[in-house]
């Protein structure tokens, strides 16, 4: 029973966090079978499972992926695994899977991406301001560089 519970949970459509465009956006897991409920903006996510589990998710998710890196760090009770992305279609940089008393809390560090903006013109500078003589007689009394002979 349990082993069939772990492949279900392992092999389901992850629930994903919220993006936009063709970004691919930042996969997380199911809770008994249905979607984390996930607000547009949310960064922190509280999973309410154990960090064992979850860890075991996102090592199987991003599985092969040479773009993403993972670093675990700590001891049982505060463990914490941060992974990193470097593909560019990713809607995230970097997440921090905290281990918690009952739960896990992951961070998601979002990247905002904004279209291109297109300027261009071809109409002549609107004011001109020439230098007075008055200020051409006082840079010139300013003696600062060398004098070739």
């Amino acid at each position: 029973m349990r082993f069939a519970l772990l492949c279900a949970f392992l092999l389901a459509p992850a629930a994903v966090a919220a993006s936009e465009g063709d970004q691919t956006p930042f996969p997380l897991p199911l809770i008994d079978g249905k979607p984390l409920a996930v607000v547009k903006g949310q960064t922190t996510f509280r999973l309410p499972m154990k960090f064992a589990r979850a860890e075991s998710f996102f090592r199987e998710q991003f599985k092969g992926e040479a773009k993403i890196a993972f670093k675990s760090e700590g001891s049982d009770g505060a463990r914490v695994l941060t992974l990193r992305s470097s593909r560019s279609k990713e809607s995230w940089h970097k997440a921090v899977v905290k281990e918690g008393e009952v739960d896990t809390l992951v961070e998601v560090s979002f990247i905002f991406r904004a279209n291109p903006e297109q300027v261009g013109g071809r109409m002549p500078p609107i004011l001109f301001i020439p230098r007075s003589s008055e200020v051409s007689k006082a840079v010139d009394a300013i003696d600062h560089m060398e004098k070739k002979p």
